[in-house]
């Protein structure tokens, strides 16, 4: 706008030397007219200031990384005269960037409008969008009058869930309830019902439901159960986009065995919380409770270390029932992770997914009962349900 400042000074330059070379009531006129205007104009904005009227949605919004935040925004103009050039500013800071949005709009007389945001998320976590102020502009872009909004919501950017594809396990999406249901069982205990595979004991067969479907459906018990397989996710800072990764593929072990009909606990350390997060998953309600969890989990420096971390983790277990299987998702395999995995495999079966590289994953070869694989962080979508399969022994 500082162009039409110049043009403007110019202007009123040539006037101001008009009126001195030839003095007249033309040259009057046009000096007036050149002073006058932009005044009118100013006070016109100034009105518009006052006359603009917008409505925002504040509520609390769940979205999934990857996805888009749009955001409408209701504008009307109660003024006679038109809003020649506005500008909505709006922002939304994240650890990585300071996401901002721009909106120039323009509104007739009496004129409602709705106008449109839209904000990419590219990483999890709980961010604050905020319309931060409008801008009025006078019809010539001399003058400019803001007005404040500070209208703000949150945004809560949850992990993508991504179910594996293929195995022994008949994977359906997490809308279809009549492969995978969690109900409550004629005992009162919380329990699922799943598609019926060979091995499962007829007498646990859902006969009342088994007559809607085409295959039979049998009662899976989660309470009761022996053990359960830890998955422990390394929240170490190694970017935002491996940390995402190391999640995202927690959620996804997670998944796969409560498709499997197998009990998880997920395992994070929060440097919010400077404590470690301990998230139980043996109903659908809890994996979409920890989806929502994990949203918010900050990474951490090197301390504490991950395998002293790991090693913590078991022996606060330690009085409980040992795992059934063990998952560690982490980045690099150190020596002393592979001396924490070594051990552990002598009691359980462990699992290692790398997400970022292969770095250290020679020292897990020679370990007995230890299965691992190695992901792309860029490209988990596509890896995920190999590598979940692979750590399965399918």
């Amino acid at each position: 706008m500082a162009t039409y400042r110049i043009i403007y000074g110019i202007v009123l330059a040539a006037a101001l030397a008009f009126s001195q070379m030839y003095a007249g009531h033309l040259s009057s006129v046009i000096l007036i007219t050149v002073l006058v205007l932009p005044c009118i104009s100013l006070i016109m904005t100034v009105i518009s200031r006052f006359a603009f009227k917008l409505r925002f949605d504040g509520k609390r919004e769940v979205l999934c990384k990857g996805s888009e935040l749009y955001i409408r925004i209701p504008v009307s103009n109660r003024f006679i005269f038109p809003f020649s050039s506005a500008v909505i500013e709006a922002s939304m800071p994240t650890n990585q960037d300071n996401k901002r949005a721009v909106m120039v709009f323009s509104l007739a007389p009496l004129q409602s409008r709705l106008l449109k945001i839209t904000v990419p998320l590219t990483y999890r976590g709980e961010y604050d969008f905020t319309l931060e102020r409008v801008v009025f502009w006078d019809m010539f872009r001399i003058f400019k009058i803001a007005k404040k909004l500070k209208l703000s919501k949150k945004v809560l950017v949850v992990p993508r869930l991504f179910e594996v594809q293929g195995g022994q396990t008949d994977f359906t999406s997490a809308e279809d309830d009549t492969r995978f249901v969690s109900v409550n069982s004629e005992a009162g205990e919380r329990s699922f019902v799943r598609k019926y595979t060979d091995g499962d004991d007829v007498r646990r067969i859902h006969w009342k439901l088994s007559s809607k479907q085409e295959d039979y459906m049998v009662w899976q018990n989660t309470k009761g159960q022996a053990s359960e397989i830890s998955v422990l996710c390394d929240m170490t800072n190694f970017g935002a986009d491996r940390a995402d990764a190391i999640i995202e593929a927690g959620l996804a072990v997670c998944l796969y065995n409560l498709k499997s009909g197998k009990v998880s606990a997920l395992y994070c350390y929060d440097r919010k919380l400077s404590g470690t997060r301990a998230m139980p998953i043996h109903i659908p309600e809890a994996l979409y409770a920890a989806q929502e969890e994990t949203a918010t989990l900050c990474t951490y420096e090197p301390e504490p270390y991950f395998p002293a971390w790991a090693r913590s983790v078991f022996s606060e277990k330690g009085g409980e029932d040992s795992s059934a299987a063990v998952v560690l998702i982490t980045c690099t395999v150190t020596p002393d992770l592979a001396k924490l995995v070594e051990e552990l495999s002598a009691e359980s079966p462990v699992a290692v997914l790398l997400t970022g590289g292969s770095e250290g994953e020679h020292r897990l070869s020679r370990l007995k009962n230890v299965r691992h694989a190695v992901m792309n962080p860029e490209n988990i979508q596509n890896e995920i349900s190999k590598a979940i399969l692979t750590i399965n022994g399918i």
